[in-house]
């Protein structure tokens, strides 16, 4: 899966969700996280969960200023029965967007 995580990371929070409720409980999942700013390559990081779900949550200060939009890759065996997006919203929880992977 590959999509927008944040257009704008000085303004915005997000969170990456993963869902598949079909997945059994106690099934392990290992996937590879990367992300990507303007610049290329910001951060590469495994993730490992057991069930149905896993999220994963940046704020403004996990980049700094040069990253400009940033984009994620979520890669592994399985990756792709899971429904993957992720949810931009203002500090304030004032407003928010949800983007879809792909």
């Amino acid at each position: 899966h590959w999509g927008l995580l944040n257009p704008s990371p000085n303004k915005f929070k997000c969170i990456i969700s993963m869902l598949n409720p079909f997945s059994k409980e106690n099934k392990k999942h290992n996937f590879d996280l990367k992300l990507y700013g303007e610049q290329g390559l910001i951060e590469e990081k495994p993730i490992s969960f057991k069930g149905k779900n896993f999220s994963i949550t940046f704020d403004k200060n996990k980049f700094n200023s040069d990253s400009g939009v940033i984009w994620y890759s979520i890669t592994g065996e399985g990756v792709g029965s899971f429904n993957t997006f992720a949810t931009i919203y203002l500090p304030s929880l004032g407003d928010g967007s949800v983007e879809h992977s792909y």
